[in-house]
């Protein structure tokens, strides 16, 4: 579009009415038909338990990518900050290992602020 991105303009709409935009990614969505993402579509990378494409965050493949989508809003747009959402089916690691995964993503890391501080993106 030649005013911009649809994310450049809902930020720059949102900054007009003196509100903030926070990014948000759901870390355990998913939906039915297929998966269609490079990641998504390695079965090896996916919740045991579930089997349809949930992907398993004990794998750092998984929090890597992650974390570069994050990595590449916080740095091409305006944002105010970013929410990694757990609120949908919390499928995110296997029961057998959740307990043991607590620390795999760190709570510091769940905020836009604390994922600026870590990767030391902008202040």
């Amino acid at each position: 579009r030649k005013d911009g991105a649809p994310i450049e303009i809902a930020i720059d709409q949102c900054h007009k009415r003196g509100m903030k935009f926070i990014a948000k990614f759901r870390m355990a969505d998913r939906h039915g038909g297929g998966q269609q993402g490079l990641l998504a579509k390695r079965k090896d990378l996916w919740n045991p338990d579930f089997g349809d494409g949930a992907m398993d965050y004990t794998h750092q493949e998984i929090r890597d990518w992650v974390f570069a989508m994050v990595e590449e809003i916080l740095r091409r747009f305006d944002v105010d900050g970013f929410e990694l959402n757990y609120i949908r089916f919390m499928h995110s690691f296997p029961k057998a290992t959740a307990g043991s995964f607590g620390g795999a993503i760190p709570r510091r890391n769940r905020t836009g602020e604390g994922l600026v501080q870590v990767m030391g993106i902008r202040q």
